[in-house]
């Protein structure tokens, strides 16, 4: 077991579309993903994978350049922006909500919530422009994290040629954080358990987790599920399962959090 406070993170930062940069989403047909997520039910839904971007040559529809694809939001009246950009040639048209964000376990859950309005809600951004979305505060500050997600769906557009025809249209998911800075750091407590290793987070700040690797004692690397990002927040935990977990005996844990790589040994389970 190895506890760690968010605070003694060391590391150098990884400056990558998953840190919150900006990320170019190519907007095409049924092959982009599934429609799930808040935009069709926010009770109990969790976050859909992020659609991997085809070859421009590939795209029959547009282009959306999402940045910065973290926002926090600070102090009474806080506003931030969101520049959702239009690179391909065809009219595109979007929509922006706000969900309250929870977590139990490994499940996402998601509330309509008006303590953050997006404005404009719904824009129609043509080929080569950009449309600015503001998120404006209008619940008061408080003491500790308050997580969201900032949806943005691709609607129908009338004039799409493929407009009668069943398509399936991206959805991103953009994480935000309100109060962040008022709010205690993470604390982390790692487990080798049975079923995995296992990460609690007593902290006070939601933990953002880009990657894990488990290496046995003789270097050789053991399969973990879900190795991909994922989100700890204050107060819950999460399970990376691991087969043969306890009988690997102790592990080397290499791991990217937030801006930090942690490399460390975990005992046997006990």
């Amino acid at each position: 077991m190895i506890r760690f406070s968010r605070n003694a993170f060391q590391g150098s930062v990884q400056k990558t579309a998953l840190a919150g940069s900006s990320v170019l989403l190519f907007l095409s047909g049924p092959a982009l993903g599934q429609t799930t997520g808040p935009a069709a039910s926010p009770q109990g839904q969790r976050s859909p994978p992020v659609a991997a971007a085809e070859t421009p040559a590939a795209v029959r529809g547009a282009i959306l350049s999402i940045s910065p694809l973290r926002v926090e939001l600070d102090g009474e009246g806080a506003a931030q922006t969101l520049r959702l950009a239009n690179a391909g040639a065809r009219t595109l048209v979007v929509q922006t909500r706000v969900f309250a964000w929870k977590q139990t376990g490994a499940s996402d859950q998601y509330e309509q919530s008006n303590q953050v309005i997006a404005s404009p809600s719904i824009a129609t951004i043509p080929p080569g422009q950009t449309q600015i979305v503001r998120m404006l505060r209008t619940g008061s500050v408080s003491n500790h994290e308050q997580p969201f997600r900032i949806a943005i769906d691709q609607l129908p557009d009338a004039n799409a040629p493929e407009a009668s025809a069943a398509a399936t249209r991206l959805r991103f998911l953009v994480p935000m954080f309100v109060d962040r800075s008022n709010a205690a750091p993470a604390r982390l407590e790692w487990k080798n358990t049975p079923g995995g290793i296992q990460i609690s987070n007593s902290g006070g700040r939601t933990v953002r987790i880009a990657s894990i690797k488990v290496l046995n004692a003789a270097g050789q690397e053991l399969p973990v599920a879900n190795a991909g990002l994922r989100y700890v927040m204050p107060g819950n935990a999460s399970l990376w399962p691991m087969t043969g977990g306890c009988t690997s005996g102790a592990v080397r844990i290499m791991a990217d959090i937030d801006e930090a790589k942690i490399d460390a040994t975990l005992s046997p389970c006990s």
